[in-house]
Order: C-alpha cells, then structure tokens, then sequence
C-alpha cells in the first residue's frame, strides 16, 4: 500500500508506505476493500481492513491503520471479528458514527452472494473496535448506503439485495434503529 500525495497543482509525490501483504498470509492479509475515515479523530483519513490470517482455521480480524498526517499509517491496530466461516462472506464496509459518539464505528454488510448478515463493532479509540454484534436478517446483504433515511438525527443504512428466486430483481431494504 503506497500513498502518494497530491501537489495541488496536478502532480504527485513519491510514494509513501510499506508493503501490505498477500491475501491468507500470516499477518497483513486483506480479505476485504479498504475503507477509510478518521477512526481516531484526528482529522485525517485512516485505513481499515479485514484480514483473513489464515484461512480457514483463524478468525477474521479487523486491521486498522492511523494516518499520521504526512501519508503514513501505523503498524496494524488488530481487533477481533468473526470466526471464519464460507458462508459469511463480507461486501459492503462503511465507517460512520452511528452512535452519535464523534468516533466512526465500523459496519459490514454480507455481499450479494453470502448467508445475509450485518456485523457492527463500535469505535473504541485508538484504532480499536469493540465487542461486535453480528446479526442476520432478510436483505442484509449486497451494495449498501448510510443515511438517516426516517429523519429521526441517527444514521441508518440501506441493502439492495438481490433475490435469485424472482429473476434476480433487487429489493432495496432500509434498516433503521437498532439490528
């Protein structure tokens, strides 16, 4: 993972970084998308990921990487995820501070082929997530969007699942409050 920072006036920098690793590796295996938002708070964009250590005999992890502000990150901040499982398989990743604390708490929404699922860990700081609540309701899975959809001031999400049994039409399922 490399970061090369804009001059404002169309350039580059060199790069910025260390390597990241190979997916299923010991350490450092994505397993996931990048998603960035500030986890600590500090004003910049930080990087999480999953990480598949090895699979399937580990469980997933959440990786996070703090922005120092110069276009480095931290060594990896490992909080832990779910047991792994082929059936769970994450898509969507969506940082955002769903409860109303300052701190962007991490959301995972199944992809469009897995068992659905919602796997929500709150923001503890320092780059750590806490105890996640793992849940599996109809339609959690597929694209997902964060918005405060019922306009009651607390975010909520949307899924466009997908549904095999009706020629693959897409339903598009708001879930609000509590999962």
């Amino acid at each position: 993972m490399e970061a090369r920072l804009n001059d404002g006036k169309g350039g580059f920098g060199d790069p910025q970084g260390e390597a990241f690793g190979n997916n299923f590796g010991t350490t450092n295996a994505p397993n996931s998308p990048f998603v960035f938002g500030d986890v600590d708070g500090n004003g910049t964009l930080d990087m999480v990921v999953l990480d598949s250590p090895s699979y399937p005999t580990s469980p997933e992890q959440i990786t996070t990487f703090l922005n120092d502000g110069t276009g480095r990150f931290s060594t990896p901040i490992i909080s832990p995820a779910w047991q792994a499982d082929s059936s769970v398989t994450p898509g969507t990743m969506i940082l955002a501070d769903f409860r109303n604390t300052g701190k962007a708490d991490l959301l995972i929404v199944a992809n469009a082929f897995s068992t659905p699922f919602i796997f929500f860990a709150p923001n503890l700081g320092g780059g750590q997530f806490g105890p996640y609540t793992m849940t599996t309701p109809a339609g959690a899975q597929g694209p997902a969007a964060v918005g405060d959809f019922n306009d009651d001031g607390k975010l909520d999400f949307v899924a466009a699942s997908t549904t095999a049994s009706n020629n693959n039409a897409q339903t598009l399922n708001v879930f609000s409050g509590k999962w």
